[in-house]
């Protein structure tokens, strides 16, 4: 996200507290999923288990942005996440 100026330090560090809230301890292998609700939630599972929620509306699409912005250093990610 800094990397794409997506957000403040601020707000990058805000951002990180959450995500570290709610996907603690990743590891090789595991599923997340992120789940950007119409309520302005953003829900987190780990491994088909909810881990918890953020109740930020600008969270959710910062961290999409890490493979759907059209600078992403993930462009293979992106494509295949919009179809291309």
């Amino acid at each position: 996200m800094r990397d794409l100026k997506v957000g403040d330090e601020r707000q990058l560090g805000i951002w990180q507290a959450e995500m570290t809230k709610v996907i603690p301890n990743v590891q090789q292998g595991d599923q997340i999923v992120i789940f950007c609700s119409d309520t302005n939630r953003t829900l987190a599972y780990l491994n088909n288990k909810n881990t918890g929620e953020v109740d930020d509306p600008s969270f959710c699409p910062a961290v999409m942005s890490v493979w759907l912005h059209p600078q992403t250093k993930y462009q293979a990610i992106r494509k295949s996440l919009l179809g291309h």
